[in-house]
């Protein structure tokens, strides 16, 4: 009875561990747009031709971001509470890799031309680089509670947004040596930079019940605040496009677009707590994550092409052109 009993578990894990990483395959050749959808776990997968979603993973973990490494078919798949970082294959439809980490990540973005990888770590107020394949390269201590980062590929900075500091740390992409700390508004979110401008702008979620209702605009070169936009409230993402400049107000389920040469601002309705954005070929994307939708917009006549259900919650776009 007990060799049966053995028998019947080994089994029982055999079947669990061939059955447990197996998900639809995606195609090498298949354009798309994901949503990471915090709510029920999983990532939906938009085909980029017929914009209809066409396979849903459902990730065990308790996951919180989802990054597309280089070669355009791993992704890397993170959490604060995750100690390991999961790397996929999406065209085997497996787990393929793990990297032992630690607790505390946040975020993870590609720089120095997608070559490294540069990880956002909460519990050590901190940033890693990581080379490609997952070897830990160079660490910095930054600001109190790193929430996300911005790199200026033309002068080879990071720029750190520490949420509890109300400060950007500012970074040399390739030694982390600090160049500058610039002071923002507190409780601040996102950040884009307007080189050619030398301005920074950020966006914020503001803090308790007194919610931000402006984006910030400071100079990279004094840290002085030369403006502040109004686009209420709490403009937390922004997202740059030659001469627009595009922003997420998540408390009133608005998408803002600045022209900047004709100092004009817009609004269109996208959602319910819309959280993220980014760009799929012509469309701005916008995710919005009570509504479980992600809209697709028309840049130059702002308006919606297209709206698409997803899975429970989508936070974060993934796309791949």
């Amino acid at each position: 009875m007990k060799k049966i009993g053995v028998f019947f578990v080994l089994v029982s894990f055999l079947l669990t561990g061939c059955m447990g990483n197996d998900y639809a395959q995606i195609s090498p050749k298949t354009p798309f747009i994901s949503s990471v959808n915090l709510k029920d776990g999983t990532i939906s997968f938009i085909n980029g031709h017929s914009m209809e979603v066409f396979a849903e993973w459902e990730i065990d973990e308790l996951f919180t971001g989802a990054l597309l490494l280089p070669d355009q078919d791993h992704i890397a798949i993170y959490g604060k509470k995750m100690t390991t970082v999961q790397i996929y294959s999406l065209s085997k439809g497996k787990l393929v890799d793990e990297w032992e980490i630690g607790n505390g990540i946040v975020s993870i973005e590609l720089i120095n031309d997608s070559k490294e990888l540069a990880l956002i770590d909460q519990n050590a107020d901190a940033i890693h680089v990581f080379s490609i394949d997952g070897t830990k390269l160079r660490t910095k201590k930054v600001g109190k509670n790193p929430i996300s980062l911005y790199e200026d590929e033309a002068t080879h900075r990071l720029y750190v947004v520490n949420f509890n500091d109300g400060k950007v740390s500012v970074l040399n992409s390739h030694s982390l040596e600090l160049v500058d700390e610039i002071q923002i508004n507190p409780f601040s979110t996102s950040i884009i930079v307007r080189s050619k401008e030398e301005q920074l702008w950020v966006g914020s979620h503001g803090e308790g019940e007194v919610v931000e209702e402006n984006v910030h605009i400071y100079s990279l070169q004094t840290g002085e605040l030369l403006e502040s936009l109004r686009a209420p409230n709490m403009p937390i993402k922004l997202l740059s496009d030659h001469n627009q400049v595009f922003i997420v107000s998540h408390g009133s389920n608005k998408l803002y677009k600045f022209d900047v040469t004709k100092n004009d601002m817009q609004s269109l309705e996208v959602g319910i707590n819309p959280f993220e954005i980014e760009k799929f070929q012509d469309y701005i994307v916008v995710a919005a994550y009570d509504s479980n939708e992600i809209y697709l917009i028309q840049p130059e006549n702002f308006t919606k092409k297209n709206k698409i259900k997803v899975g429970s919650g989508p936070f974060q776009i993934i796309v791949r052109e």
